[in-house]
């Protein structure tokens, strides 16, 4: 069984990996929404989402990484990252059909795999 260190540690690296992807998105929003929808995510459309993706993730991270410090509000951020997470991969079922096969396994696995992680994460120290 994890220790509250181990927790508070995963948590940590979390928060940092969802800031990685926010930077990354944020520089390069193209190349982050032709992740998730492929072609359909080339040109102003794919830029605007992309951004927006961004700025969210480093919003979460920011969020998260500064509320360390404090164990309930840290524990808020981790749940609103999974809550995120969540909602992509479940945004991702809706239009399974509709988005290219290695980019629907990649983020739904991600996504998924994340919300499950930050909700457990979310509750470890309670």
């Amino acid at each position: 069984m994890a220790t509250t260190s181990d927790s508070r540690s995963l948590a940590t690296l979390l928060a940092t990996g969802r800031l990685a992807i926010g930077i990354a998105t944020s520089a390069f929003p193209e190349l982050g929404a032709r992740s998730w929808l492929g072609e359909h995510g080339r040109g102003p459309a794919g830029r605007v989402l992309g951004r927006a993706l961004g700025a969210r993730d480093l919003a979460l991270a920011i969020g998260a990484l500064t509320a360390r410090e404090d164990d309930a509000q840290f524990r808020r951020w981790v749940r609103l990252g999974a809550f995120a997470d969540a909602a992509d991969a479940f945004a991702t079922v809706l239009n399974w059909r509709s988005l290219p096969r290695a980019s629907r396994i990649g983020v739904f696995t991600v996504a998924a795999g994340a919300a499950a992680l930050g909700a457990v994460l979310g509750q470890a120290e309670r």
